[in-house]
């Protein structure tokens, strides 16, 4: 069962980075399905893509890895979200 929470986000961690580093960092905000998790990783990272090619941002900080299906489940699910 995923459970996506604040509490378990990943913009303090980013924040943080970004004042330690000196960076802007994107974090995509991708759909998570509540107790499946992130299915997919949809178009709007290839903005995030373009904006790291143009050095407008650092860097790309995914979500927490928890929240993929696929992550635990591992087969099919896992794959289709592997590169």
């Amino acid at each position: 069962h995923i459970h996506a929470s604040p509490e378990t986000d990943v913009e303090p961690v980013v924040a943080y980075l970004e004042r330690k580093l000196h960076i802007k960092l994107h974090v995509p905000q991708l759909t998570c399905t509540e107790g499946v998790g992130i299915v997919d990783i949809d178009t709007s990272i290839n903005r995030a893509l373009r904006e790291l090619k143009a050095h407008k941002v650092g860097g790309i900080y995914l979500p927490n890895t928890r929240w993929f299906a696929g992550e635990e489940a591992g087969g099919a699910t896992a794959k289709r979200l592997a590169c």
